[in-house]
């Protein structure tokens, strides 16, 4: 199976640079990639075999979901299952009242 970067080395070897890619370079495009694979559903399996780690730490490393993918995420497994995971805000009213 291919990894992440297979096509990446051959662009790199074309010369493309930061410039030619909008100021985005390799180091971006790994966080990237994972983040988003990460924030879209993607296990931890996934990831590594994607990434070619074989170290979860050098995964988290590159692995930094915004708290609106995990929301994200969240809400799309809330739906499949059709119920809904309580707020930040619910969880205090209800603790509130207790």
């Amino acid at each position: 199976m291919p990894s992440l970067w297979s096509g990446v080395d051959g662009c790199l070897a074309s010369g493309l640079s930061g410039t030619a890619t909008g100021g985005w370079h390799l180091h971006d495009l790994r966080h990237f990639r994972l983040t988003h694979a990460g924030e879209d559903g993607a296990t931890e399996a996934d990831l590594m075999n994607l990434s070619g780690y074989e170290d979860r730490r050098t995964l988290q490393r590159y692995l930094k979901p915004s708290k609106e993918g995990t929301h994200r995420r969240l809400d799309d497994l809330d739906n499949r299952r059709g119920t809904r995971t309580a707020s930040a805000d619910d969880l205090a009213t209800r603790m509130a009242r207790t």
